[in-house]
Protein backbone atom coordinates (compact mmCIF):
# COMPACT_ATOMS: atom_id res chain seq x y z
CA UNK A 1 0.00 0.00 0.00
CA UNK A 2 1.34 3.44 -0.89
CA UNK A 3 2.59 5.80 1.85
CA UNK A 4 0.27 8.62 0.74
CA UNK A 5 -2.78 6.38 1.16
CA UNK A 6 -1.72 5.40 4.69
CA UNK A 7 -1.16 9.05 5.67
CA UNK A 8 -4.66 10.00 4.46
CA UNK A 9 -6.20 7.19 6.47
CA UNK A 10 -4.31 8.08 9.68
CA UNK A 11 -5.28 11.74 9.32
CA UNK A 12 -8.97 10.88 8.99
CA UNK A 13 -8.90 8.52 11.97
CA UNK A 14 -7.35 11.31 14.05
CA UNK A 15 -9.94 13.85 12.92
CA UNK A 16 -12.87 11.54 13.62
CA UNK A 17 -11.53 10.90 17.13
CA UNK A 18 -11.26 14.65 17.84
CA UNK A 19 -14.85 15.20 16.67
CA UNK A 20 -16.14 12.56 19.06
CA UNK A 21 -14.18 14.05 22.00
CA UNK A 22 -15.61 17.53 21.30
CA UNK A 23 -19.15 16.14 21.28
CA UNK A 24 -18.63 14.35 24.59
CA UNK A 25 -17.22 17.50 26.26
CA UNK A 26 -20.17 19.58 24.98
CA UNK A 27 -22.62 17.05 26.42
CA UNK A 28 -20.97 17.12 29.84
CA UNK A 29 -21.02 20.95 29.81
CA UNK A 30 -24.75 21.05 29.11
CA UNK A 31 -25.47 18.65 31.95
CA UNK A 32 -23.50 20.85 34.35
CA UNK A 33 -25.39 23.96 33.31
CA UNK A 34 -28.74 22.28 34.10
CA UNK A 35 -27.96 22.47 37.86
CA UNK A 36 -28.23 25.84 39.76
CA UNK A 37 -26.03 27.05 42.57
CA UNK A 38 -28.27 25.49 45.23
CA UNK A 39 -27.70 22.07 43.82
CA UNK A 40 -31.26 21.57 42.59
CA UNK A 41 -31.83 20.69 39.00
CA UNK A 42 -33.45 23.28 36.84
CA UNK A 43 -36.38 22.01 34.83
CA UNK A 44 -35.65 22.40 31.19
CA UNK A 45 -37.98 24.37 29.04
CA UNK A 46 -40.50 22.21 27.28
CA UNK A 47 -39.38 21.45 23.80
CA UNK A 48 -41.68 22.00 20.91
CA UNK A 49 -43.63 19.03 19.65
CA UNK A 50 -41.53 16.82 17.44
CA UNK A 51 -42.42 15.92 13.91
CA UNK A 52 -43.49 12.30 13.59
CA UNK A 53 -40.71 10.02 12.37
CA UNK A 54 -40.92 9.08 8.74
CA UNK A 55 -38.80 5.97 9.29
CA UNK A 56 -40.85 2.84 9.89
CA UNK A 57 -40.26 1.01 13.14
CA UNK A 58 -38.62 -2.39 12.72
CA UNK A 59 -39.32 -4.61 15.72
CA UNK A 60 -36.83 -7.22 14.54
CA UNK A 61 -33.96 -4.76 14.21
CA UNK A 62 -31.18 -4.93 16.80
CA UNK A 63 -31.22 -1.76 18.98
CA UNK A 64 -28.22 0.52 18.50
CA UNK A 65 -26.82 3.41 20.51
CA UNK A 66 -26.88 6.98 19.27
CA UNK A 67 -23.12 6.93 18.74
CA UNK A 68 -23.41 3.84 16.54
CA UNK A 69 -26.07 5.53 14.43
CA UNK A 70 -24.04 8.74 14.11
CA UNK A 71 -20.90 6.82 13.19
CA UNK A 72 -22.81 4.78 10.63
CA UNK A 73 -24.25 7.92 9.09
CA UNK A 74 -20.76 9.42 9.01
CA UNK A 75 -19.41 6.42 7.14
CA UNK A 76 -22.30 6.33 4.69
CA UNK A 77 -22.70 10.02 4.00
CA UNK A 78 -19.02 10.99 4.12
CA UNK A 79 -16.96 8.34 2.35
CA UNK A 80 -13.31 8.82 3.16
CA UNK A 81 -10.72 9.69 0.59
CA UNK A 82 -8.83 6.66 1.88
CA UNK A 83 -11.60 4.35 0.62
CA UNK A 84 -11.84 6.33 -2.59
CA UNK A 85 -8.10 6.02 -3.07
CA UNK A 86 -8.26 2.25 -2.59
CA UNK A 87 -11.17 1.99 -5.03
CA UNK A 88 -9.32 3.98 -7.65
CA UNK A 89 -6.25 1.80 -7.26
CA UNK A 90 -8.34 -1.39 -7.52
CA UNK A 91 -9.86 -0.18 -10.77
CA UNK A 92 -6.45 0.77 -12.14
CA UNK A 93 -4.22 -2.32 -11.98
CA UNK A 94 -0.48 -1.94 -12.00
CA UNK A 95 1.30 -2.00 -15.36
CA UNK A 96 2.61 -5.50 -14.73
CA UNK A 97 -0.92 -6.85 -14.03
CA UNK A 98 -2.33 -4.99 -16.98
CA UNK A 99 0.19 -6.27 -19.50
CA UNK A 100 1.62 -9.54 -18.28
CA UNK A 101 -0.04 -12.89 -18.70
CA UNK A 102 1.42 -16.23 -17.71
CA UNK A 103 2.90 -17.84 -20.87
CA UNK A 104 1.69 -21.39 -20.10
CA UNK A 105 -1.91 -20.16 -19.88
CA UNK A 106 -1.69 -18.62 -23.34
CA UNK A 107 -0.19 -21.61 -25.13
CA UNK A 108 -3.17 -23.95 -24.96
CA UNK A 109 -3.79 -24.71 -28.66
CA UNK A 110 -1.59 -26.11 -31.39
CA UNK A 111 -1.99 -22.86 -33.33
CA UNK A 112 -0.38 -20.83 -30.53
CA UNK A 113 2.63 -23.19 -30.42
CA UNK A 114 3.87 -21.57 -33.63
CA UNK A 115 4.62 -18.43 -31.60
CA UNK A 116 7.22 -20.19 -29.45
CA UNK A 117 10.98 -20.25 -29.87
CA UNK A 118 11.43 -22.71 -31.47
CA UNK A 119 8.08 -22.77 -33.27
CA UNK A 120 6.17 -26.03 -32.89
CA UNK A 121 4.04 -27.04 -35.87
CA UNK A 122 1.47 -29.84 -35.46
CA UNK A 123 0.20 -30.79 -38.92
CA UNK A 124 -1.77 -33.48 -40.70
CA UNK A 125 0.15 -34.04 -43.96
CA UNK A 126 -1.70 -35.26 -47.06
CA UNK A 127 0.92 -38.01 -47.50
CA UNK A 128 2.26 -39.28 -44.19
CA UNK A 129 4.86 -41.58 -45.71
CA UNK A 130 6.31 -38.81 -47.85
CA UNK A 131 6.53 -36.46 -44.86
CA UNK A 132 8.32 -38.93 -42.59
CA UNK A 133 12.11 -39.36 -42.59
CA UNK A 134 13.40 -42.57 -44.12
CA UNK A 135 14.45 -44.06 -40.77
CA UNK A 136 10.90 -43.80 -39.45
CA UNK A 137 9.32 -45.64 -42.38
CA UNK A 138 9.66 -49.22 -41.01
CA UNK A 139 7.92 -48.29 -37.76
CA UNK A 140 5.17 -46.49 -39.65
CA UNK A 141 4.62 -49.58 -41.85
CA UNK A 142 4.29 -51.81 -38.78
CA UNK A 143 1.80 -49.45 -37.21
CA UNK A 144 -0.17 -49.29 -40.44
CA UNK A 145 -0.57 -53.08 -40.41
CA UNK A 146 -1.73 -53.01 -36.79
CA UNK A 147 -4.28 -50.27 -37.50
CA UNK A 148 -5.69 -52.43 -40.29
CA UNK A 149 -5.75 -55.48 -37.94
CA UNK A 150 -3.34 -57.49 -40.04
CA UNK A 151 -1.53 -60.36 -38.26
CA UNK A 152 -2.29 -59.18 -34.73
CA UNK A 153 -3.71 -62.32 -33.05
CA UNK A 154 -1.58 -65.28 -31.89
CA UNK A 155 -2.88 -68.63 -33.21
CA UNK A 156 -2.89 -69.96 -29.63
CA UNK A 157 -6.25 -68.23 -29.18
CA UNK A 158 -7.83 -70.80 -31.49
CA UNK A 159 -7.23 -73.41 -28.77
CA UNK A 160 -8.06 -71.08 -25.89
CA UNK A 161 -11.35 -69.64 -27.17
CA UNK A 162 -14.36 -71.55 -28.39
CA UNK A 163 -15.39 -71.24 -32.06
CA UNK A 164 -18.50 -69.36 -30.94
CA UNK A 165 -16.41 -66.81 -29.02
CA UNK A 166 -14.13 -66.29 -32.02
CA UNK A 167 -17.15 -65.78 -34.26
CA UNK A 168 -18.70 -63.25 -31.88
CA UNK A 169 -15.40 -61.35 -31.81
CA UNK A 170 -15.64 -60.91 -35.62
CA UNK A 171 -12.15 -62.33 -36.16
CA UNK A 172 -11.20 -62.21 -39.85
CA UNK A 173 -8.69 -64.60 -41.48
CA UNK A 174 -6.04 -61.88 -42.03
CA UNK A 175 -5.98 -61.12 -38.29
CA UNK A 176 -4.19 -64.38 -37.39
CA UNK A 177 -0.42 -64.51 -37.12
CA UNK A 178 1.49 -67.39 -38.66
CA UNK A 179 3.77 -68.32 -35.73
CA UNK A 180 1.93 -71.02 -33.82
CA UNK A 181 3.65 -72.55 -30.79
CA UNK A 182 1.49 -74.68 -28.43
CA UNK A 183 4.07 -74.27 -25.64
CA UNK A 184 2.85 -70.69 -25.21
CA UNK A 185 -0.79 -71.67 -24.70
CA UNK A 186 -0.68 -71.22 -20.92
CA UNK A 187 1.06 -67.85 -21.21
CA UNK A 188 -1.45 -66.67 -23.81
CA UNK A 189 -4.29 -67.80 -21.56
CA UNK A 190 -2.96 -65.60 -18.75
CA UNK A 191 -2.54 -62.66 -21.12
CA UNK A 192 -6.09 -63.09 -22.39
CA UNK A 193 -7.45 -63.07 -18.83
CA UNK A 194 -5.48 -59.89 -18.05
CA UNK A 195 -6.83 -58.20 -21.17
CA UNK A 196 -10.40 -59.09 -20.20
CA UNK A 197 -9.85 -57.52 -16.75
CA UNK A 198 -8.50 -54.31 -18.33
CA UNK A 199 -11.43 -54.18 -20.75
CA UNK A 200 -13.84 -54.51 -17.85
CA UNK A 201 -12.14 -51.62 -16.03
CA UNK A 202 -12.22 -49.51 -19.21
CA UNK A 203 -15.92 -50.18 -19.72
CA UNK A 204 -16.70 -49.17 -16.15
CA UNK A 205 -14.52 -46.03 -16.39
CA UNK A 206 -16.35 -44.99 -19.54
CA UNK A 207 -19.82 -45.66 -18.17
CA UNK A 208 -19.09 -43.76 -14.94
CA UNK A 209 -17.39 -40.86 -16.75
CA UNK A 210 -14.29 -41.28 -14.62
CA UNK A 211 -11.45 -38.78 -14.84
CA UNK A 212 -7.98 -38.96 -16.30
CA UNK A 213 -6.26 -40.21 -13.15
CA UNK A 214 -8.71 -43.11 -12.84
CA UNK A 215 -8.16 -44.11 -16.48
CA UNK A 216 -4.39 -43.96 -15.98
CA UNK A 217 -4.37 -46.11 -12.85
CA UNK A 218 -7.03 -48.65 -13.82
CA UNK A 219 -6.64 -48.94 -17.59
CA UNK A 220 -3.69 -47.27 -19.29
CA UNK A 221 -0.82 -48.25 -17.01
CA UNK A 222 -1.93 -51.90 -16.64
CA UNK A 223 -2.22 -52.12 -20.43
CA UNK A 224 1.25 -50.61 -20.94
CA UNK A 225 2.74 -52.94 -18.37
CA UNK A 226 1.17 -55.98 -20.02
CA UNK A 227 2.23 -54.94 -23.52
CA UNK A 228 5.86 -54.35 -22.49
CA UNK A 229 6.18 -57.41 -20.23
CA UNK A 230 8.00 -59.52 -22.90
CA UNK A 231 10.82 -56.93 -23.06
CA UNK A 232 13.13 -56.81 -20.03
CA UNK A 233 14.94 -53.68 -21.22
CA UNK A 234 11.83 -51.51 -21.69
CA UNK A 235 9.46 -50.25 -19.03
CA UNK A 236 6.57 -47.79 -18.73
CA UNK A 237 6.90 -45.10 -16.08
CA UNK A 238 4.29 -42.73 -14.69
CA UNK A 239 5.87 -39.27 -14.85
CA UNK A 240 3.04 -36.89 -13.93
CA UNK A 241 5.38 -35.22 -11.40
CA UNK A 242 8.29 -34.78 -13.82
CA UNK A 243 9.04 -31.17 -14.78
CA UNK A 244 11.15 -29.81 -17.62
CA UNK A 245 14.50 -28.27 -16.72
CA UNK A 246 14.14 -24.54 -17.33
CA UNK A 247 17.13 -24.37 -19.71
CA UNK A 248 15.44 -26.88 -22.01
CA UNK A 249 11.97 -25.35 -22.13
CA UNK A 250 10.70 -23.63 -25.29
CA UNK A 251 10.73 -19.87 -24.92
CA UNK A 252 7.95 -17.35 -25.24
CA UNK A 253 8.97 -15.01 -28.04
CA UNK A 254 7.23 -11.96 -26.57
CA UNK A 255 8.69 -12.33 -23.11
CA UNK A 256 5.25 -13.05 -21.67
CA UNK A 257 3.78 -9.59 -22.47
CA UNK A 258 0.41 -9.58 -24.16
CA UNK A 259 0.37 -7.41 -27.23
CA UNK A 260 4.09 -6.70 -27.19
CA UNK A 261 6.10 -6.84 -30.39
CA UNK A 262 8.38 -9.84 -30.69
CA UNK A 263 11.53 -10.11 -32.71
CA UNK A 264 11.36 -11.40 -36.25
CA UNK A 265 11.10 -15.12 -36.88
CA UNK A 266 14.38 -15.14 -38.76
CA UNK A 267 16.22 -13.51 -35.86
CA UNK A 268 14.56 -15.84 -33.38
CA UNK A 269 15.61 -18.93 -35.29
CA UNK A 270 19.17 -17.89 -36.00
CA UNK A 271 20.41 -19.46 -32.76
CA UNK A 272 18.89 -22.77 -33.82
CA UNK A 273 20.60 -22.80 -37.19
CA UNK A 274 24.00 -21.73 -35.88
CA UNK A 275 24.21 -24.58 -33.37
CA UNK A 276 26.59 -22.54 -31.19
CA UNK A 277 24.76 -22.14 -27.90
CA UNK A 278 22.68 -25.31 -27.88
CA UNK A 279 19.82 -23.49 -26.19
CA UNK A 280 16.57 -22.01 -27.44
CA UNK A 281 16.52 -18.63 -25.81
CA UNK A 282 16.58 -14.91 -26.40
CA UNK A 283 17.10 -11.94 -24.13
CA UNK A 284 14.20 -11.24 -21.79
CA UNK A 285 12.11 -14.20 -22.87
CA UNK A 286 10.14 -16.47 -20.55
CA UNK A 287 9.87 -20.23 -20.79
CA UNK A 288 6.83 -22.41 -21.39
CA UNK A 289 6.27 -25.64 -19.49
CA UNK A 290 3.97 -28.64 -19.79
CA UNK A 291 3.93 -32.13 -18.28
CA UNK A 292 2.83 -35.52 -19.61
CA UNK A 293 1.60 -38.77 -18.07
CA UNK A 294 3.87 -41.64 -19.12
CA UNK A 295 7.26 -42.35 -20.65
CA UNK A 296 8.64 -45.52 -22.21
CA UNK A 297 12.15 -45.83 -20.77
CA UNK A 298 15.13 -47.94 -21.73
CA UNK A 299 16.74 -49.93 -18.91
CA UNK A 300 20.46 -49.79 -19.82
CA UNK A 301 22.80 -52.72 -19.33
CA UNK A 302 25.91 -52.20 -17.20
CA UNK A 303 28.09 -51.09 -20.11
CA UNK A 304 25.61 -48.52 -21.41
CA UNK A 305 24.86 -47.30 -17.89
CA UNK A 306 28.55 -46.68 -17.31
CA UNK A 307 28.75 -44.63 -20.51
CA UNK A 308 25.71 -42.59 -19.49
CA UNK A 309 27.08 -41.91 -16.00
CA UNK A 310 30.42 -40.77 -17.40
CA UNK A 311 28.64 -38.43 -19.81
CA UNK A 312 26.45 -36.95 -17.07
CA UNK A 313 29.46 -36.27 -14.83
CA UNK A 314 30.55 -33.60 -17.33
CA UNK A 315 27.13 -32.03 -17.85
CA UNK A 316 25.61 -28.94 -16.24
CA UNK A 317 22.35 -30.82 -15.70
CA UNK A 318 22.82 -34.39 -14.48
CA UNK A 319 20.08 -35.90 -16.63
CA UNK A 320 20.03 -37.74 -19.93
CA UNK A 321 16.55 -36.39 -20.63
CA UNK A 322 14.86 -32.99 -20.39
CA UNK A 323 13.88 -33.51 -16.74
CA UNK A 324 15.78 -34.19 -13.52
CA UNK A 325 12.96 -36.45 -12.32
CA UNK A 326 14.88 -39.32 -10.74
CA UNK A 327 13.20 -42.15 -12.68
CA UNK A 328 14.28 -40.53 -15.99
CA UNK A 329 17.58 -38.86 -15.10
CA UNK A 330 19.81 -41.84 -15.99
CA UNK A 331 17.50 -43.74 -18.34
CA UNK A 332 16.88 -42.71 -21.96
CA UNK A 333 13.18 -42.04 -22.57
CA UNK A 334 12.37 -41.30 -26.22
CA UNK A 335 8.64 -42.17 -26.19
CA UNK A 336 6.10 -40.07 -24.31
CA UNK A 337 2.38 -40.55 -23.68
CA UNK A 338 -0.32 -38.04 -22.74
CA UNK A 339 -3.79 -39.26 -21.82
CA UNK A 340 -7.18 -37.58 -21.68
CA UNK A 341 -10.53 -38.91 -20.55
CA UNK A 342 -12.44 -37.01 -23.24
CA UNK A 343 -11.98 -36.46 -26.97
CA UNK A 344 -12.73 -32.76 -26.44
CA UNK A 345 -9.24 -32.38 -24.91
CA UNK A 346 -7.28 -33.94 -27.78
CA UNK A 347 -5.89 -30.59 -28.91
CA UNK A 348 -4.60 -29.90 -25.42
CA UNK A 349 -2.77 -33.22 -25.29
CA UNK A 350 -1.03 -32.35 -28.57
CA UNK A 351 0.12 -29.09 -26.97
CA UNK A 352 1.55 -30.95 -23.98
CA UNK A 353 3.32 -33.52 -26.15
CA UNK A 354 4.65 -30.81 -28.47
CA UNK A 355 6.21 -28.75 -25.67
CA UNK A 356 7.54 -31.79 -23.80
CA UNK A 357 9.14 -33.30 -26.90
CA UNK A 358 10.59 -29.96 -28.04
CA UNK A 359 12.38 -29.85 -24.69
CA UNK A 360 13.70 -33.39 -25.30
CA UNK A 361 15.19 -32.31 -28.62
CA UNK A 362 16.72 -29.29 -26.90
CA UNK A 363 18.42 -31.68 -24.47
CA UNK A 364 20.04 -33.37 -27.46
CA UNK A 365 21.22 -30.00 -28.76
CA UNK A 366 22.69 -29.10 -25.38
CA UNK A 367 24.61 -32.38 -25.45
CA UNK A 368 26.08 -31.26 -28.81
CA UNK A 369 25.23 -34.52 -30.50
CA UNK A 370 26.94 -34.98 -33.85
CA UNK A 371 24.14 -37.17 -35.21
CA UNK A 372 20.96 -35.90 -36.79
CA UNK A 373 18.02 -36.30 -34.39
CA UNK A 374 15.56 -39.01 -35.27
CA UNK A 375 11.79 -38.68 -35.54
CA UNK A 376 10.33 -40.11 -32.36
CA UNK A 377 6.84 -41.52 -31.82
CA UNK A 378 4.66 -39.99 -29.12
CA UNK A 379 1.24 -41.24 -28.14
CA UNK A 380 -1.95 -39.43 -27.22
CA UNK A 381 -4.68 -41.49 -25.59
CA UNK A 382 -8.32 -40.61 -25.11
CA UNK A 383 -10.59 -43.31 -23.75
CA UNK A 384 -10.08 -46.48 -25.77
CA UNK A 385 -8.25 -44.72 -28.63
CA UNK A 386 -4.44 -44.71 -28.91
CA UNK A 387 -3.09 -42.31 -31.51
CA UNK A 388 0.57 -42.13 -32.59
CA UNK A 389 2.24 -38.91 -33.71
CA UNK A 390 5.78 -38.53 -35.05
CA UNK A 391 7.76 -35.54 -33.79
CA UNK A 392 11.00 -34.41 -35.42
CA UNK A 393 13.53 -31.61 -35.16
CA UNK A 394 13.43 -29.72 -38.46
CA UNK A 395 16.30 -27.42 -37.36
CA UNK A 396 14.38 -24.14 -37.45
CA UNK A 397 11.21 -25.65 -35.95
CA UNK A 398 9.74 -28.72 -34.29
CA UNK A 399 7.25 -30.62 -36.42
CA UNK A 400 4.61 -33.02 -35.14
CA UNK A 401 2.98 -35.23 -37.77
CA UNK A 402 -0.28 -37.04 -37.26
CA UNK A 403 -2.71 -38.87 -39.50
CA UNK A 404 -6.42 -39.53 -39.14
Amino acid sequence: MHQKTIEVWLDEVSNSGNCQNDEQQSTRKRKHQDIDSSGYPISPMPSPSKRPSTVSLDLDQTPRSLNDIQNTQFRINSPSSFAADLASRASSPSPSKRRRQSPPKRYTTTATLKQLDPPIHVINPPDMEAALPQKAQPLYDELYLIVNKSSILPPNLKRILSPEAIKRAKVLPQMWRGDDDPEYDQHRTQEHASILDILEEATEAGNLNEGESAWNAQVHYPLLKLALSPFSSIKAKTITSAQIVKDFRPKSNDGGLVGSTSSSAASSRSSLLSGDTGTWTEHGSSSVHRMVDFAIVLIPDDTLQGTIDEFLSKQTHATINQTTYDALARRPAPVFIETKASTSLVNRSQVQLGIWTAAWFQRLRAAQSTKDPIAIPVIQVYGHVWHVLFVMDDRDKIVGLYSN
